[in-house]
């Protein structure tokens, strides 16, 4: 309720910029895109049946044309229009009658799909720059429609965005939002600092402040799993990516700083993606070699070095799957129940889904009660306190705060805490986390584009604000 009172401001002047830029690229897009010979071989089609239908809608008139070429002529010319490359009608007939492409998956009516990853797919494996053009054109449409035309909507009279929040409207225990709905901001697009521009402090006293609860999932997935040799990184402040980035890649700490930072950074973020986001939720090695382009080989031996070095992990996701089928529910520390009816079903596709489901909700239920609570205990300190400083949003593992200034120093190590509170969390449910928690914090003065991390100081939960922000 706070966090919908509170709202986010909003720079209509930003907005009003990127409605002007998008527009001129979906344009510049278009005008390239309709100029391919093959988009002009489908224009040539569908002129053709629109001349067609017409012709058959003149012939059955009730009373007959003297001219039916000039009538058809003449009705083709106010009905004609470009083909809607937005279309998926329109993008079926590009990649599989006029490309010739092979068909990935097909829908419900046994039609070739053409969703967007299937789009991505196919560009990968051929590289033709109408796929390419096709793709970007419809990250554009996307964001464009859902994240800046709608924007004066979505502000009220105070120059702030509303959007309402529901606790209730999700399977995993996270909370939704509509209007805007930050759930479904694009997090990893190159175009997310364009939407986040817009997205401003209360006033020039102000910045946007964001705590990230750091690698949460794979924390807590560590203390279900009991697995000793992620608990013990994680307890001696080691990165957890860039160690399983070690077991995967069959590298010593000393050969691994003796990388070069790019090559680190690429291998540390490729087992992030893999891991924490696939295979510690049982996603198999065929995924994560379509994912990363790899063979099949490589990718089943990432995944056997990765496990032989966290093999408690490996066992417990095994014992899970059992209890999941077994039981049909799954329940996580808070108190939240996930019933996984096809847990027995005898389609196994269906089953491994449920069995997904069932290891992924108490995991996402914690982390998200986890950080919901300490959003609510900070909203209330600052009240008590009477701060200035505002709690404006929690997005998935983060907190935000429209913090004044001058209060920096006492708001994000007091969140940090909250956030990181583990005898709170035994207090409140009996549960003891055997992982230390911890969290980034970022720092973003003129918008949510321009967050900047805040280094750690030697003393958990402070950091190192500029002195120059502190000035100000």
């Amino acid at each position: 309720m706070i966090m919908e009172i509170h709202g986010l401001n909003m720079d209509l002047e930003r907005n009003k910029e990127l409605n002007a830029l998008y527009r001129s690229r979906i344009e510049k897009l278009d005008k390239r895109l309709y100029d391919y010979p093959e988009v002009k071989q489908l224009q040539k089609r569908a002129n053709l049946e629109l001349m067609e239908e017409l012709y058959e809608r003149v012939k059955a008139y009730k009373r007959p044309v003297p001219n039916v070429k000039e009538k058809v002529l003449e009705l083709f010319q106010h009905n004609r229009e470009q083909v809607n490359l937005n279309s998926p009608d329109e993008k079926r007939k590009l990649l599989f009658d006029i490309l010739d492409y092979e068909s990935l998956m097909e829908t419900r009516t046994k039609q070739p799909s053409a969703e967007r990853w299937i789009i991505e797919d196919l560009y990968r494996k051929h590289r033709n720059p109408i796929l390419g053009d096709i793709i970007k054109r419809s990250q554009y449409s996307s964001i464009h429609s859902k994240y800046i035309l709608p924007v004066p909507e979505w502000i009220g009279l105070d120059g702030r965005a509303h959007a309402t929040h529901s606790a209730h409207t999700t399977k995993t225990g996270r909370l939704s939002s509509q209007d805007p709905n930050f759930y479904n901001l694009p997090a990893r697009s190159s175009l997310t600092p364009e939407i986040m521009s817009q997205f401003i402090p209360r006033s020039k006293n102000y910045v946007i402040v964001k705590e990230d609860s750091k690698q949460i999932e794979l924390r807590l997935i560590a203390d279900r799993a009991k697995d000793k040799t992620m608990i013990a990184e994680f307890n001696a402040g080691k990165d957890p990516h860039a160690m399983g980035a070690m077991a995967a890649y069959e590298l010593t700490e000393e050969q691994w700083w003796k990388l070069p930072k790019e090559k680190r950074k690429k291998r540390r973020d490729n087992c992030k993606n893999a891991v924490s986001f696939g295979l510690v939720y049982g996603r198999e090695a065929a995924a994560l070699a379509s994912d990363f382009g790899w063979r099949l080989s490589r990718a089943e031996d990432f995944k056997s070095k990765y496990f032989a070095k966290y093999n408690g992990i490996w066992v417990y996701l095994g014992l899970r799957r059992e209890y999941i089928i077994e039981h049909g529910r799954v329940k996580s520390k808070h108190g939240r129940i996930r019933r996984l009816p096809d847990a027995s079903s005898d389609d196994i596709g269906r089953q491994n889904a449920a069995v997904r489901e069932g290891i992924n909700a108490p995991i996402q239920g914690d982390a998200s009660d986890i950080n919901i609570v300490a959003a609510y205990r900070m909203q209330k300190w600052l009240q008590k306190h009477k701060m200035k400083s505002r709690v404006i949003l929690y997005v998935y593992d983060a907190v935000y705060l429209d913090a004044h200034k001058k209060e920096l120093k006492r708001v994000i190590p007091q969140l940090h805490a909250f956030m990181t509170d583990r005898h709170f969390i035994k207090k409140k449910t009996g549960w003891w986390l055997n992982v230390p928690l911890d969290t980034d914090c970022a720092v973003g003065i003129k918008n949510m584009a321009s967050m900047v991390e805040l280094e750690h100081t030697k003393v958990s939960g402070q950091f190192i604000i500029p002195k120059e922000l502190l000035a100000s």
